[in-house]
């Protein structure tokens, strides 16, 4: 790979990292706990081991609930 064609592929990189992150500020926040939701389920599905304690717990559970997920 040339210098002119990393520079190519870093800019590209660049703007795709841009559109992810303006469709994220775009995503209703509904939409946003439910993907959150989703990975917690995974993480416990594979085993992983939760750092979160009971207030933490309760707090996600109302913040659940506020946005009807």
């Amino acid at each position: 790979m040339t210098k002119q064609e990393a520079v190519q592929y870093r800019e590209r990189w660049r703007l795709v990292k841009l559109a992810r992150v303006q469709e994220l500020q775009r995503k209703p926040i509904a939409e946003k706990v439910q993907d959150l939701e989703m990975l917690f389920e995974f993480g416990e599905a594979l085993g992983w081991p939760s750092s979160v304690d009971d207030n933490q717990w309760d707090d996600w559970r109302r913040l659940k609930e506020s946005f009807d997920v």
